[in-house]
């Protein structure tokens, strides 16, 4: 096998991953606790305090069930 060949073979690629999620403060409108979640979280978000459904995963951006406050940088 050529010399050339066989160093690209194992060449790594470097992937930057990037992030296009942001975090969300919302507003739990069965006790009112604010509460900051992020947009693509892969699971239910739950309220701290009562334990109400903020937010539903659906493999990409959830669905946000209560009212949002503000998007954070």
């Amino acid at each position: 096998m050529p010399e050339g060949q066989k160093n690209s073979r194992y060449k790594r690629q470097s992937k930057v991953k990037i992030i296009t999620g942001k975090f969300i403060k919302v507003k739990c409108e069965k006790c009112n606790n604010e509460q900051n979640i992020y947009s693509n979280a892969a699971m239910d978000v739950k309220c701290l305090v009562c334990g109400e459904v903020l937010s539903t995963s659906t493999g990409g951006i959830s669905d946000i069930n209560v009212k949002i406050l503000s998007v954070l940088n």
